[in-house]
């Protein structure tokens, strides 16, 4: 029907051509959602875990997100698709460093907004033995569908 855009299996959904950016009958597909600083810690191999301190090992941050994750990929095909994200950050060091690196990855992230006072959503993993997830705690203050922010602590 004309006018309705059909979801795609990424969660977005897709208008069919995207020529004011790829060129004549070039695809394009939105995808929503998140957009996660992820934050990876590690203990140190051999040495064990005190509870209470400090202790030896590696902190790492990634870029994370579902939808994020999906539009990277997507992006990094090489231009045969024209993809954007539509997602939300806080107006902070790891909002913005979220979405230079999807625009680095080829993804249109101009439908994105930086929200003013509100920090970007991270995801702490705490990995223990061989890598496997220990623990996990996640900080989301607010949702690209909509509702109030959730002004940081």
């Amino acid at each position: 029907m004309e006018g309705e855009l059909p979801w795609n299996a990424a969660g977005g959904v897709s208008s069919g051509r995207a020529e004011e950016k790829g060129g004549k009958g070039m695809k394009r597909v939105v995808v929503i959602g998140g957009c996660v600083q992820d934050v990876l810690a590690t203990g140190k191999a051999g040495v064990r875990i005190e509870m209470g301190t400090s202790n030896p090992g590696k902190v790492t941050t990634s870029s994370g997100g579902v939808a994020r994750n999906i539009a990277e990929v997507i992006g990094r095909l090489g231009g045969c698709v024209h993809v954007q994200l539509v997602t939300v950050v806080g107006n902070d060091n790891a909002g913005r460093d979220l979405l230079e690196h999807a625009r680095l990855a080829g993804v249109d992230v101009s439908l994105s907004s930086i929200v003013k006072d509100m920090r970007t959503a991270r995801c702490f993993s705490w990995h223990a033995r061989r890598h496997f997830l220990h623990k996990q705690v996640s900080s989301v203050g607010f949702s690209v569908l909509g509702g109030k922010p959730t002004p940081p602590d």
